[in-house]
């Protein structure tokens, strides 16, 4: 349960991170608390496979492929921030301009 679990927090990481709505740095912050939780319930998976002597390959996957989607992450968050700054002053600029 934990494992599936995890699989879908990584899904919800990448799609987070897919959303076009301007907010890039948001985005990318969710999907590292996501990413994140994927590893711990990963982790978890892989003491308890460990345990009972279960096949701890597919849990170390997940483990890996979320461990690599946060450092992704994490090293395009400067970048992310600067996008975001810039798209939120210029959407305040046009409603300025265009008031409702």
């Amino acid at each position: 349960m934990r494992i599936m679990f995890a699989v879908l927090c990584l899904i919800a990481a990448v799609v987070v991170t897919l959303l076009l709505n301007g907010q890039t740095f948001t985005n990318s912050i969710i999907a590292v608390v996501l990413s994140f939780i994927s590893i711990g319930l990963g982790v978890s998976n892989l003491t308890a496979a460990d345990r009972q002597r279960r096949n701890p390959l597919f849990a170390g996957a997940i483990v890996t492929l979320a461990f690599t989607w946060c450092v992704i992450l994490l090293a395009q968050l400067p970048k992310a921030h600067h996008f975001q700054k810039n798209f939120n002053e210029s959407m305040l600029q046009l409603r300025e301009k265009n008031p409702e």
